[in-house]
């Protein structure tokens, strides 16, 4: 009886399906957390989005950085292959739930993945918060050039604020 080898892509496939689950159980931990008043501890670099699942329609609270003006938030994620379910769905169903700190508001979405609005949100978030170079590989100092390079890996969305928030 011949030995049965495994393929080593197989392996690979596995390895990063338990990584997936491990990110969505972590997710939800903090989700759950955050919501529950975590947030007092986190200080102000999360936010709890809650979309409408493209495929069930069942909601979906995610934690995610975010930046702030005065009428808009703004949320980030990696482009290609691995873009973040959130994104997905504010794209198809663009009314969510933000909470940021115990507010609690439901505004419309809008997705980004023009270049040269994701590097104009990328800027702001390395203006805003600088210890995002690193998650982006790039600085503030980077050149024009090297930002667009960077923003055509990275997808936006921006949520408008209610006056009243």
């Amino acid at each position: 009886m011949a030995n049965k080898r495994r393929n080593p892509n197989d392996f690979l496939g596995e390895l990063q399906d338990i990584g997936r689950q491990f990110g969505i159980l972590a997710n939800k931990g903090l989700a759950t957390a955050y919501e529950a008043g975590a947030y007092r501890f986190l200080g102000n670099q999360f936010m709890t989005i809650t979309t409408k699942g493209r495929k069930s329609g069942l909601p979906r609270t995610t934690p995610i950085g975010y930046v702030e003006t005065s009428d808009y938030v703004y949320a980030i994620t990696r482009g290609g292959a691995t873009v973040s379910n959130w994104w997905r769905n504010v794209k198809q169903n663009p009314q969510v739930k933000l909470q940021i700190g115990e507010k609690v508001m439901t505004v419309q979405g809008e997705v980004f993945e023009d270049s040269n609005q994701v590097r104009r949100i990328i800027q702001l978030f390395l203006k805003q918060r600088p210890g995002y170079s690193r998650f982006l590989g790039v600085d503030a100092s980077a050149s024009e050039a090297e930002l667009e390079r960077v923003a055509r890996n990275w997808l936006a969305a921006r949520f408008q604020l209610k006056k009243d928030y």
